[in-house]
């Protein structure tokens, strides 16, 4: 599995059976160089702010109304890093060079230059217009997006998790959708 979370895969049944998972757990090297999720995360933002898929579609629809999908520049708003590690650092980098205010959220004592440091993740989620998550998934980051949290976003925030699923309460966000 070209990825370095294993939650969706059942590793006992794995091993019971003499199926050998490889994983990039661990690669740290090899990893310093991928950008695909960084690049990623950055599509998804810039789609979601600038209303790129209902847009796509009204055309093949063969309708078009300009007023109607008009996005949100990136320039001069603010995104919350939540986890500023690797592919957090680079999506800040990224983020950055389009004129964001970039407010970062992490255990580390040091944080990029250009990534200001938030105190509190409920800080950072009420301060952002984009929020981007990059945390490891382990118990403590389980649900770390849950509905007291999704609560503190502004209403026209966009959240964009290319962490592992379970870093949002699925069902939390369903019911801040609707």
């Amino acid at each position: 599995t070209p990825v370095t979370g294993l939650d969706h895969i059942d590793l006992d049944a794995c091993e019971r059976r003499g199926i050998r998972v490889v994983s990039l757990r661990g690669e740290t090297d090899f990893l310093r160089g991928v950008r695909a999720t960084a690049e990623l995360t950055l599509a998804i933002a810039l789609a979601l702010l600038r209303r790129i898929p209902a847009a796509a579609a009204s055309v093949r629809a063969g309708a078009w109304d300009r007023d109607r999908f008009r996005g949100h520049e990136l320039h001069g708003t603010t995104a919350g890093v939540v986890g500023v590690g690797r592919l957090g650092e680079i999506v800040a980098g990224y983020l950055r060079a389009l004129g964001m205010e970039v407010l970062g959220h992490d255990p580390r004592p040091v944080l990029p230059a250009g990534v200001t440091r938030v105190a509190t993740l409920d800080e950072l989620l009420a301060r952002s217009d984009l929020v981007t998550l990059h945390v490891s998934y382990d118990p403590s980051t389980r649900h770390l997006i849950g509905a007291a949290e999704l609560a503190r976003l502004r209403p026209t925030a966009v959240l964009v998790n290319t962490s592992r699923g379970g870093v949002v309460d699925e069902r939390a966000l369903l019911a801040a959708l609707r």
